[in-house]
């Protein structure tokens, strides 16, 4: 079968999306610090029209602006050198945002040149450690649960708590008006399967399938957040991802589950028969994890007020630790109910603020190690005590090779410059509550 020139096939999307109401393309990536930042083309310009593959080419944007907007002279980049990187599209995400409808949006992997990917894009990093798994044979699943609290005037819009039906009843509409919104933004978001009422106050969770695209959950993650902080502000609510608003309410976490299978046959091979029911690639996936948490955690929780929640009460774990359906253990492996074989991991150290891409990327980057040096296996619910502060953590990261090895030097001393730098400002209520 013969393709449409590109030319033919831009001119047919911006007929669509023209036909559609949409007056702009939205250039979205996701920075090292979790923003999500944008740059707007405006589709009826008279360069657009008369080259309509402009859309392919992507935005051309100052790197200082969306990575290091206070912190390229701090590493060593000058910020007025004029650095530029261009936003290059990954058209199969290109979606209208229906909360606001005149606007499309596509997410986009940074280049430094025509060919040659930027050392900087946290979506990159992302796609390089699937590469490295299909490379080994190794074929990841992910699964996300996502964590929020709605609050009004300040304060949670309830004080009801884990899976109420009446606080339930209250948020319904909320509730349908996020999933309709984002059961029209398919091409950057998986369905979501669950919501219940969580155990805070004023506190969601919604449960997104799970998908053997790891690419697919790292972009439906921002594509809920920004909808829920949409439809929150439509009904007179504020959204927060925060972990900890507020003292004395539990915290919230992105709790994000992994299995694999091998690239031939496509089983599940986390279960097997040893006397926890796992498999020997299995038993080396889950260590290569546990081996790694405290530099991992970094990463996967990469704000001074993501260690609130790793006190007593929390179901997050503090040890370098795993357990069978242990909710208090930092990995826990989860059975089928009905079979009670082995189905996947869940790292329950995760939270809001980490950037999806990253957190998933070093995820999946710590399970390879375990697979591909087929570590044995430590006993379960032993464990040395987990950092308990970014700073700790930090210095946890600086010490790994396999970070620094997968991230590369500069996306990874740009991470630690930048976290360090955040660990050291004075502290202020917003950095606790």
């Amino acid at each position: 079968m013969s393709h449409l020139p590109r030319e033919k096939v831009a001119k047919a999307l911006l007929h669509t999306l023209k036909a559609a109401g949409v007056k702009w393309i939205r250039y979205i990536l996701v920075d090292i610090s979790n923003s999500v930042r944008c740059i707007a083309l405006n589709i009826a310009t008279r360069e657009v029209e008369e080259d309509p593959g402009i859309i392919f080419h992507g935005i051309q944007s100052s790197i200082n602006a969306h990575f290091f907007v206070n912190y390229a002279d701090e590493f060593g980049y000058d910020s007025n050198s004029g650095t530029y990187e261009n936003m290059f599209p990954n058209v199969e995400t290109l979606h209208i945002l229906p909360y606001n409808p005149t606007h499309a949006a596509v997410y986009c992997t940074c280049f430094s040149t025509p060919d040659t990917v930027s050392e900087f894009s946290t979506r990159a990093f992302l796609e390089n450690q699937i590469s490295s798994a299909r490379s080994a044979g190794i074929h990841f699943a992910i699964g996300v649960e996502i964590e929020f609290f709605l609050l009004k005037d300040g304060k949670p819009i309830s004080t009801k708590n884990w899976a109420n039906d009446t606080d339930l009843n209250d948020v319904s509409s909320f509730i349908d008006q996020v999933v309709d919104m984002l059961s029209v933004q398919t091409n950057a978001c998986s369905s979501i399967e669950v919501a219940h009422v969580e155990s805070g106050h004023g506190q969601y969770e919604l449960i997104v399938k799970y998908s053997w695209n790891p690419m697919e959950i790292a972009d439906s993650i921002i594509t809920i957040r920004q909808t829920i902080h949409a439809v929150a502000k439509q009904h007179g609510y504020r959204a927060t991802f925060l972990p900890k608003p507020m003292p004395d309410i539990i915290a919230s976490g992105m709790h994000l589950h992994l299995s694999f299978s091998d690239m031939d046959h496509g089983a599940n091979k986390l279960p097997g028969n040893n006397e926890h029911g796992l498999s020997e690639t299995g038993s080396s996936m889950i260590m290569g994890v546990v081996k790694h948490l405290p530099a991992l955690i970094a990463i996967t929780q990469p704000s001074r007020n993501s260690y609130l929640r790793m006190k007593p009460g929390n179901w997050i774990g503090s040890r370098q630790n795993w357990e069978v359906e242990g909710k208090d253990a930092a990995i826990r492996v989860c059975r089928d109910f009905s079979s009670r074989m082995c189905t996947n991991i869940e790292l329950r150290l995760c939270d809001g603020t980490a950037n999806p891409y990253l957190a998933i990327g070093a995820f999946l980057a710590a399970a390879l190690d375990g697979i591909t040096n087929r570590l044995v296996l430590c006993p379960p619910h032993q464990g040395d005590e987990l950092p308990n502060s970014l700073a700790d953590s930090l210095d946890a990261l600086k010490q790994s090779q396999l970070f620094k090895d997968v991230m590369g030097p500069r996306l990874f001393d740009s991470f630690m410059s930048i976290k360090e730098m955040e660990s050291q400002y004075p502290i202020r209520d917003v950095d606790v509550y």
